[in-house]
């Protein structure tokens, strides 16, 4: 569970565009469909006791090092 969420952070963040192989075919989707994804792992991640960062709830989010981008 906390490998997936890192993974979508990884990925919401600078990863995003970035090709690698076990990952391409999320590059085929709008980024929003990752932030759907993310959503579900982490209210999964609550509901099992781990503390989320309530910013990644917000589909613009990108992490702390990134800037937002719109997701139109």
């Amino acid at each position: 569970m906390l490998g997936q969420h890192r993974e979508c952070c990884a990925l919401r963040g600078n990863g995003w565009g970035k090709p690698h192989s076990t990952v391409n075919y999320v590059f085929n989707y709008p980024p929003y469909k990752l932030f759907q994804y993310h959503l579900l792992i982490m209210d999964e991640m609550k509901k099992r006791g781990y503390n989320v960062d309530p910013m990644w709830y917000e589909p613009t989010y990108r992490g702390k090092a990134v800037a937002a981008i719109w997701f139109g």
